[in-house]
């Protein structure tokens, strides 16, 4: 399968959503990682400062709103796949999404 890059909060420049946002709602939550584009394209509300790591948060929540669940099923789903992927044992009492 060919890898997909979809931006959730990416914006043009006259701010509107992009056209690839929509395709998220399409995409299988099984095939899915997340990530921040450290240190560009900081996510809303930090936009314009440098990004971090740890606003990964925020990309869940956003692909959640878009998506109808929760941000910690997509953590949970999107963190099963990056061990899946990487051949990375799941933390400790964690439970396959």
């Amino acid at each position: 399968m060919e890898a997909q890059r979809v931006a959730p909060g990416a914006r043009d420049k006259g701010g509107q959503l992009r056209h690839e946002v929509h395709r998220l709602g399409k995409l299988p939550l099984d095939q899915m990682l997340i990530e921040t584009d450290s240190p560009y394209l900081t996510p809303v509300p930090f936009r314009g400062k440098r990004n971090a790591p740890f606003h990964v948060k925020l990309v869940a929540e956003k692909i959640g709103q878009i998506k109808g669940l929760e941000p910690e099923a997509i953590g949970k789903a999107t963190t099963s796949n990056a061990c899946r992927l990487f051949g990375i044992p799941l933390p400790d009492g964690e439970a396959k999404a």
